[in-house]
């Protein structure tokens, strides 16, 4: 190859590595997300269960005269 070739040859290669770093970043970060989305969907999860249990037991003092 000649040299302007390897020039170009060298600059693809450098850019490759970039995108394959910007790649290696943002797969971490997903990661990271998912994680914190996780937690975030069993926060709610217990959320809505203490809403529903709570639901239920003013619904039955309801029925029950109570309130």
């Amino acid at each position: 190859m000649s040299e302007p070739e390897d020039d170009i040859v060298a600059e693809a290669r450098a850019l490759q590595r970039e995108v394959q770093a910007c790649f290696m970043a943002l797969d971490r970060r997903f990661d990271a997300l998912e994680v914190r989305f996780d937690g975030l969907a069993e926060k709610l999860d217990a959320a809505i269960a203490e809403a529903e249990k709570r639901h239920d037991t003013f619904r039955k003092a309801h029925a029950i005269g109570a309130i």
